[in-house]
């Protein structure tokens, strides 16, 4: 939220400036150590359990807040922020102060296993319809295993080649 409403109070002078809107997100993005991309993960989980709501057809009477969604606005929405998810992976891997701080600049080689990732979810979610818990999901999906245990290895050996 901090993000969105600095964001708001830059003029657009400094929007044009080369590099300045990536040097802000990098910066306010880098200060968490990652712990940026949580929020964006627990929206998804929120907007996945929404729309099996609505596959279920539990009804305004179960939850009143489902009256304002429908399923093609979930869908897109999920994809939305998923698409912000990976955009803020791309620059939290790409970030001095983090590439500093983990002493590697090839932290964005972890990526691939990311874009599979969600990818694979995506997949679960609008085609098989399969959008209840995305935990269940992660945890029971044997390419997400892969995908996870992947994304582990890489970043392990990222870390010891530097």
């Amino acid at each position: 939220c901090d993000f969105f409403l600095r964001l708001l109070y830059f003029s657009s002078d400094t929007l044009r400036r080369r590099g300045a809107f990536v040097q802000y997100l990098s910066h306010s993005l880098s200060r968490s150590s990652g712990t940026h991309l949580i929020p964006l993960l627990i929206g998804t989980k929120h907007l996945a359990k929404r729309r099996d709501d609505l596959l279920l057809e539990v009804g305004t009477s179960h939850r009143r807040s489902i009256e304002g969604y429908n399923k093609a606005f979930i869908d897109v929405t999920i994809s939305v922020v998923l698409g912000g998810l990976l955009v803020a992976y791309l620059v939290f891997t790409t970030d001095p102060a983090v590439i500093a701080r983990y002493g590697t600049d090839k932290l964005y080689y972890t990526t691939l296993f990311v874009i599979a990732g969600i990818l694979r979810y995506l997949q679960i979610t609008l085609v098989d319809e399969k959008s209840g818990s995305p935990t269940e999901i992660v945890l029971h999906d044997r390419f997400m295993i892969i995908t996870l245990v992947g994304w582990a290895l890489s970043f392990i050996a990222v870390m010891l080649v530097r």
